[in-house]
């Protein structure tokens, strides 16, 4: 099968085209930048791509868009809008040129859909949520969905925080030097606010099989890329902190998060979903890291 994988330099990306490509399938992995200056494949803020480059292309993946993290200025979600509405907007007006075209878009999404929903279960016929951290994945699934009346199928990853030390949430600088890892290693990392809120989450392992799982059963439709077992973020950090054999007794008030990250902090850090993966379970995906410390033991280690 020939797929093609853009966003294939971030941290699923980089996992899942080695993945795929040791499993005999074709990868495509979409080069970026600016094309008046570099051999690249797309550019997306000049909405230009290669002539040509999906003939023959069984699958796209699309994983491209700018992380969040940090407050939300009103420049920073114009940012990150178009890095994600904005540029599968462009792919899939790109992909409606072709005759022949791929039989499946699978898309990038966040487990952030759902809205902060506290201790309601979720699953993936649960109503959306409102505000910034909502509205982006809900338009961000609609502009992919848009292609679905082409003959194309479409699946949502609403993806949780990837747990791993190649990068994403453990590893992104929360203060200038500093991770969330390298704090906990510390000893000067606790639980956020009440540590209430529960955390959707899943190991990159889990992730990048989930994702070839889906490409194979040809499993359709918005998916919960989280582990069957969430937990709340007291838990997380008391797991974390076990694993890493550091102390985890200072906790980080709301009040000061809220000051510093504002709405990020509100919908993010202090907010969460309690998701269940229902449709891979349904499916038949068996998850071979559904426990939180058995997954920091591999994923830190490894």
């Amino acid at each position: 099968m020939k797929i093609a994988i853009t966003g294939s330099t971030g941290l699923i990306g980089r996992t899942l085209s080695k993945k795929l490509s040791k499993n005999d399938h074709e990868i495509l992995n979409i080069t970026r930048g600016d094309h008046n200056k570099e051999d690249v494949m797309w550019d997306p803020s000049n909405e230009w791509i290669q002539e040509g480059l999906f003939e023959g292309v069984d699958v796209i993946i699309n994983l491209s868009g700018q992380t969040i993290g940090g407050r939300l200025t009103n420049n920073a979600k114009i940012n990150i809008y178009q890095s994600r509405v904005n540029l599968t907007n462009l792919l899939v007006k790109e992909i409606i040129k072709y005759p022949q075209k791929p039989k499946h878009l699978i898309s990038a999404s966040a487990i952030g859909y759902y809205g902060n929903r506290y201790n309601e279960e979720i699953f993936e016929n649960s109503s959306p949520g409102s505000g910034f951290l909502a509205t982006l994945p809900i338009e961000w699934e609609k502009a992919a969905n848009a292609i679905a009346t082409h003959g194309v199928k479409v699946t949502n990853l609403r993806t949780g925080l990837i747990m791993t030390n190649k990068g994403g949430f453990l590893t992104k600088p929360i203060i200038p030097g500093f991770s969330l890892l390298t704090l906990f290693k510390l000893g000067i990392a606790g639980k956020l606010g009440n540590g209430k809120q529960w955390m959707s989450w899943i190991s990159l392992t889990d992730a990048v099989n989930a994702i070839e799982f889906i490409i194979n059963n040809e499993v359709e439709g918005p998916v919960n890329l989280v582990s069957p077992i969430p937990v709340t973020n007291y838990e997380f950090t008391k797991t974390l902190g076990k694993v890493i054999r550091r102390p985890t007794i200072i906790p980080v008030p709301g009040m000061p998060l809220k000051m510093i990250f504002g709405e990020f902090a509100k919908d993010g850090l202090l907010g969460g979903q309690k998701a269940y993966p229902k449709k891979l379970i349904d499916n038949g995906f068996e998850f071979k890291y559904s426990k939180i410390k058995e997954t920091l033991d591999f994923e830190l280690f490894n």
